[in-house]
């Protein structure tokens, strides 16, 4: 029963999240679940702190619970695919040049960058992790969240192509992060000395392309799928067969599965677009309504799906970092990290810009990535998937203090950041006070 009462609890609490924005904060809900939940959960870790008793049972119950590696893809899965079924696909085909370039080097030289910082630096404050395992972290801190980013920056007056770029980029970065993040586990499991680098070129290859392939077929069927019934509840189950089974049977095809699913999401997307255009071209306004009213209603669940699984992820890691009996050293650990992230940010993407199709005011476009790359549930759910023998206490703790304040300054300032970057000091609200983006998206 203690799983049963746990996930019970961590329910509840969303819903009260959910209420707590909707009735006060009133900001997107996609923005204002998680920053609810986030703050109740660092509530959680203070309070534990103080006083440990008060909590020590409900700690006790959520820690004991075993982690299952696929109840955490599962996880990783819908929180993909809630960011991509609502992408502006047209936008995104055009700059899909800088949108690849920042997800797939800007990752990668982003890992590299953080490890190696990570290690050196956590050095200077006397914590020792070793430099395969600072890696990891580098990976699994790599994704921003879709959802979240792509709602704020729809409260931010930027060129759409600069718009297309940042959403773009979340997108993908998680799956190349993932990926990146399993080939560094591999190592980790095999031992350096095992290490062949040809043979995991071979196998990032391998995955990269087969999830490619697979992710369009995949989604092409649950397309056709979906055409046919047009049934709110159907819809509903055709879109969790596609992440749930979809997923399962990418790990049996040994493809990239994170890929498989982003590229599915993508595909149905496009396909409805396209759609969409037919009925235009063809002047059938009642048919189109049809359409984006459906359309809506899927996009809707996602979006719940988001918000739920962000902020489950949020209260059980924070129970997590109860049970790990935070230490003055940690602590010290968990602010050199992000410090280090945000620098090993604006590095990444710095040094590879010249390569997009940004060619005018670079340094603002810099800073609004480095500024705008809000982690989230990914991150935490990568973080949950390790075991003891890779330091998983200190990298849970890196990752927490790095989503916290990713949340809580970055995601609150971003706005009046970026306003004042392109010399409008008075922004709207440092709140993101705004429709749903997945709304907006279906209306345009």
């Amino acid at each position: 029963m203690g799983l049963l009462h746990a996930i019970s609890l961590l329910i509840v609490f969303t819903a009260l999240f959910s209420f707590i924005n909707y009735r006060y904060l009133k900001v997107a809900s996609a923005v204002g679940v998680m920053l609810v939940s986030l703050l109740f959960s660092v509530g959680i870790v203070i309070v534990g702190q103080i006083a440990p008793q008060l909590l020590a049972k409900t700690t006790e119950m959520i820690v004991k619970i075993d982690i299952q590696e696929s109840f955490l893809e599962i996880i990783l899965s819908s929180l993909l695919f809630a960011g991509t079924i609502h992408i502006d696909t047209k936008a995104l085909l055009k700059e899909s040049q800088t949108v690849i370039v920042l997800a797939v080097l800007a990752v990668i030289i982003a890992t590299l960058v953080t490890g190696s910082l990570l290690h050196f630096a956590l050095g200077l404050v006397g914590v020792h992790l070793p430099y395969i395992h600072c890696l990891l972290f580098g990976a699994l801190i790599a994704p921003t969240n879709t959802v979240i980013v792509t709602a704020i920056f729809k409260q931010v007056k930027i060129s759409k192509q600069l718009e297309t770029d940042i959403a773009g980029e979340s997108l993908f970065n998680d799956s190349i992060a993932i990926i990146v993040f399993l080939g560094i586990l591999e190592i980790t499991k095999a031992g350096n000395q095992n290490l062949e680098v040809m043979y995991l070129l071979k196998i990032f290859g391998r995955e990269a392309l087969g999830g490619i392939a697979y992710g369009l077929l995949l989604g092409y069927v649950g397309f056709r799928l979906l055409k046919t019934v047009h049934a709110n509840k159907v819809d509903f189950l055709i879109t969790l067969a596609i992440v749930v089974g979809g997923y399962d049977l990418a790990k049996i095809l040994t493809v990239s599965a994170p890929l498989a699913i982003v590229m599915s999401g993508l595909t149905i997307s496009a396909l409805r677009e396209r759609e969409i255009h037919i009925l235009e071209v063809a002047h059938n306004k009642k048919k189109i309504d049809e359409e984006i009213e459906y359309r809506k209603h899927v996009d809707v669940f996602w979006e719940l799906i988001d918000e739920t699984l962000n902020a489950v992820l949020f209260i059980f890691i924070a129970f997590e970092i109860l049970a790990i009996k935070l230490r003055l050293d940690y602590v010290w650990a968990g602010v050199t990290a992000i410090i280090v992230v945000l620098l090993a940010r604006f590095i990444s993407v710095a040094i590879v810009i010249p390569f997009t199709r940004i060619k005018t005011k670079r340094f603002r476009a810099i800073a609004i990535f480095t500024w705008g790359g809000i982690r989230g549930g990914i991150s935490l759910a990568l973080a949950l998937s390790l075991t003891n023998q890779m330091s998983r206490d200190l990298i849970i703790t890196l990752t927490y203090f790095v989503v916290v304040f990713s949340v809580l300054f970055q995601g609150l300032t971003i706005v009046s950041f970026v306003a004042k970057l392109q010399g409008n000091p008075k922004p709207k609200s440092n709140l993101p006070n705004i429709e749903s983006d997945v709304n907006s998206k279906t209306l345009e």
